[in-house]
């Protein structure tokens, strides 16, 4: 009774395994999926079979071994694109925003114009690319976030050398009354320097985490960032909402139009930038 109710069942697999490989653009899952269908094949009682198996498994061989030759090909462009993505990086301040602007639009047309790879460190290196020109772009309309890079004279530089200071004995007086106080969310105050210098690190991250958070919303990534927004401070999170509010002139908006996708982001920072003490500096 097996053989009689297997037989159909197999030639029914391998006949669809064997559409499904010639209709050709196969993406790297799809073929690892047939694959794993097929391997049962080759066990069938039916010599006919695991002979039909047999030549699927050889196409299939001969389908991997062509993307990866086309990948060979992808390589350089993924390496010409990502030098242009860190030149960019570099540039940022000699070029006009236009100039800036005209760059990562090109960029990201190489970057969906190229097939997506099936070796999954090139798929990787692939996606790593569409989250730096993502990146690239947010920091482009928001030069805020680049103050949260550890490069010379920004905001992370500077913090991070007050935190070593500290740590050796320093005090918070170059700190303005809203970094002081973000500082002390997580120690009280009177804690080790130690502490301290841990918790002005701690303070750092937390700023990332929120211009991750606006990241989120710019590339509309609403569930995403909202639930980013779960993780923050609760007042932090009050603000937002009220300062997303104010920017849509008092009234509800629908979180998944893409119009509206800058407008939450520039809440999220302008809240960031507060958070920063930049209102105690002006």
């Amino acid at each position: 009774m097996n053989n009689i109710t297997q037989l159909p069942q197999d030639w029914g697999t391998a006949a669809s395994l064997n559409a499904r490989l010639t209709s050709g653009n196969l993406s790297f899952e799809e073929l690892e999926a047939i694959s794993t269908e097929l391997r049962p094949l080759f066990y069938s009682t039916s010599s006919k079979v695991r002979v039909l198996a047999q030549e699927i498994f050889e196409t299939l061989k001969e389908v991997k071994k062509q993307l990866e030759e086309r990948d060979f090909g992808l390589v350089a462009e993924l390496q010409a694109i990502g030098g242009t993505v860190e030149k960019l990086w570099l540039q940022q301040q000699s070029l006009t925003p236009e100039e800036l602007a005209e760059e990562i639009v090109a960029l990201e047309k190489q970057l969906i114009q190229l097939k997506m790879p099936f070796s999954p460190r090139l798929r990787a290196k692939h996606k790593a690319l569409e989250q730096e020109l993502e990146k690239l772009q947010f920091a482009f309309v928001f030069p805020v976030v680049s103050e949260l890079e550890e490069t010379e004279n920004t905001f992370a530089s500077e913090l991070k050398k007050m935190a070593e200071g500290v740590e050796n004995g320093g005090s918070l007086d170059e700190l303005t009354e809203t970094q002081k106080k973000e500082v002390y969310r997580s120690v009280p105050q009177g804690a080790s320097p130690e502490g301290v210098a841990h918790a002005m690190d701690t303070y750092l991250e937390s700023l990332r985490a929120q211009a991750h958070l606006a990241q989120h919303f710019f590339a509309g990534r609403i569930e995403e960032g909202f639930q980013a927004q779960l993780d923050l401070p609760e007042d932090v999170r009050m603000r937002i909402d009220d300062l997303i509010w104010e920017a849509a002139g008092q009234a509800l908006i629908d979180p998944t139009l893409p119009e509206n996708h800058q407008l939450m982001a520039g809440a999220v920072l302008q809240s960031l930038e507060e958070r920063m003490g930049y209102a105690d500096i002006l």
